[in-house]
């Protein structure tokens, strides 16, 4: 018995680790993968005769999601960014109800929209090919960066696993510095997500992007270090 409590006194605690795995930009697509699933289950029931409306609302629906995300991903938005765009579309709301109000242009515009949108519809495999391909890219996105670019916070060092043979290279954590921001209103808005910056004495700034649930990541990495 005596043996027994001396061994398991013995066992070292278990470190403290953290792994981060910076996303992929293809993950910020999933609410294009979500939506191109309605739009097949809209499709189908187009298809069928339940709902003859269903398929221009789906590509319209689909239109709508796919330039937005292409928007997101494309450009970055960071706050003041995100509230001039935001002042700069309620501007031209107003803009185009005065200018109604004076010559009745939405009207006209109405219809134009209803002539193109009527003719924006694809068919129930082209939604359900879309959405495979994206959780295919996503899946394998991540997948990837977990094999080879993940960064490992222990209370003594970081490391990072990269490259294709899985080289691995150590920081110390002498004099960490940790750092979050939120780069893209958008992005955070989605996934939480945003960057960690790392200042590590005598070595090059670390700066991880796309970094999910930013905030408790940061929390945990900041328990560790102060470990």
């Amino acid at each position: 018995m005596s043996d027994t409590k001396g061994s398991a006194s013995s066992t070292p605690a278990r470190k403290l680790r953290h792994t981060v795995v910076p996303l992929p930009k293809i993950v910020f697509f999933y609410p294009l993968m979500i939506v191109c699933i309605i739009c097949a289950i809209m499709e189908a029931s187009a298809r069928s005769g339940s709902s003859a409306e269903s398929s221009t609302i789906a590509g319209t629906l689909f239109i709508i999601v796919f330039l937005v995300n292409i928007l997101i991903i494309a450009f970055d938005f960071p706050g003041v960014k995100a509230m001039a765009l935001a002042m700069v579309i309620i501007a031209t709301i107003f803009a185009l109800l005065w200018a109604n109000s004076k010559w009745e242009i939405i009207a006209p515009m109405k219809k134009v929209f209803d002539i193109l949108f009527q003719q924006v519809h694809a068919s129930t495999m082209f939604y359900c090919m879309i959405s495979a391909i994206l959780f295919l890219m996503v899946v394998a996105g991540i997948l990837a960066n977990f094999l080879w670019n993940r960064w490992v916070i222990e209370s003594t060092r970081i490391f990072h696993k990269h490259g294709l043979f899985g080289d691995v290279r150590e920081y110390p954590v002498i004099d960490l510095q940790v750092q979050k921001s939120i780069d893209d209103v958008f992005e955070y808005a989605l996934l939480l997500s945003g960057t960690l910056t790392f200042s590590v004495p005598n070595a090059p700034t670390i700066r991880l992007e796309n970094v999910p649930f930013i905030n408790r990541v940061e929390k945990k990495i900041q328990t560790i270090v102060r470990k």
